[in-house]
């Protein structure tokens, strides 16, 4: 009953894409044929105007008759944004990596809503390192939520792409047996989502529309974690914290053309994680 409890939590989890996309690795590369494997979850949640503007986004349609005047509408579209962009909630975050030498090691994460490869270089003795890398990411936007609730009604972004781009720095220290890690730094980071949304918001339940979106934003974050545990398994935990600066565009067709929408974004966002990580 346990397991079946367990799977089904996992599967709910796998069935979100929430915007967290959290490293879980300590400043230490690993050493050359050494690979490391693990599961886990992270959250993201949304806070300031991001926030303000998703609720909003929520709020005018929930009215009754559905969303007519172009201000509810414009006020749909900056919540659209914000989600698309942010995607607050829960994901799922399945990651390996692997220690190519030279004081190297290169990974992949899936997160739900992106596949990341990465790879960074580190300057190691047995106890400090610094390193830095690059990762790029493929985005797999799917219908997010927030709680029960889908964090915008009447929006549906699964055809929507995209990709991304970001630079963490790390500096750590690990004990004389590396039975604690612990590791911090900061991450910077660029994501452009473009696509078609469909949008269920007006009057009539058939009156479904199809939209362009082209949206983007800047990521500036700062990240702490913690690595506990005895070969070969460890658990990790981890706690971002970001600003965020973007802005993007909806084409609404009309019966008199299409309406081009526009909405700038600027979030603070909060994103704890944790993970149980194999090394081989």
């Amino acid at each position: 009953m346990a397991r079946r409890a367990l799977f089904l939590c996992w599967v709910s989890l796998a069935a979100g894409c929430g915007g967290g996309a959290p490293l879980l690795h300590p400043a230490h590369p690993l050493n050359v044929e050494e690979v490391t494997m693990g599961a886990g979850v992270s959250n993201q949640f949304v806070l300031g105007d991001g926030r303000d503007r998703i609720d909003e986004a929520k709020r005018v349609t929930a009215q009754q008759g559905g969303i007519a005047r172009p201000e509810d509408e414009t006020r749909f579209v900056e919540g659209a944004i914000a989600q698309v962009l942010t995607s607050p909630g829960l994901a799922p975050w399945v990651g390996a990596r692997a220690g190519v030498g030279f004081d190297s090691d290169a990974g992949v994460t899936f997160t739900g809503r992106s596949v990341r490869l990465d790879g960074r270089h580190a300057w190691q003795n047995r106890e400090l390192a610094v390193s830095i890398g690059i990762g790029g990411s493929g985005l797999l936007l799917r219908d997010t939520t927030d709680g029960t609730q889908k964090t915008v009604p009447g929006l549906d972004a699964s055809s929507v792409t995209g990709w991304g781009a970001d630079v963490p720095i790390l500096i750590g220290w690990r004990s004389s047996a590396s039975l604690f890690q612990v590791y911090g730094g900061v991450r910077g980071s660029y994501e452009r989502a473009f696509g078609t949304v469909k949008l269920g918001i007006y009057a009539s339940p058939d009156d479904i529309r199809e939209a362009d979106l082209d949206a983007s934003h800047w990521t500036a974050s700062a990240l702490a974690g913690l690595a506990v545990g005895v070969s070969p398994l460890f658990v990790i935990v981890e706690l971002g914290a970001g600003y965020t600066r973007g802005d993007g565009s909806i084409d609404i067709p009309s019966p008199t053309g299409n309406n081009h929408r526009v909405a700038d974004l600027e979030a603070f966002t909060l994103a704890p994680a944790g993970a149980l990580v194999a090394r081989f």
